[in-house]
């Protein structure tokens, strides 16, 4: 599986908020992003997928185990 790398700096496609992906989780083929940004000086975090947000970076890296 290829992965956004955390640390990207990323916004949410409903409503343009600005944060960084902190955060991936991988359960069986599903991949979904910890995604991180700041509220009225409080720090928010919430689970999306990849189809829920844009980033300039797109760069990949692989994970996973090798199949046999």
């Amino acid at each position: 599986m290829r992965i956004i790398l955390c640390g990207t700096m990323a916004k949410t496609k409903l409503g343009e908020i600005e944060g960084m992906i902190i955060g991936v989780t991988i359960r069986f083929s599903n991949i979904i992003y910890e995604f991180a940004y700041f509220l009225d000086g409080e720090q928010k975090v919430i689970w999306l997928n990849e189809n829920e947000f844009t980033t300039e970076i797109t760069e990949k890296i692989t994970v996973g185990f090798k199949k046999n």
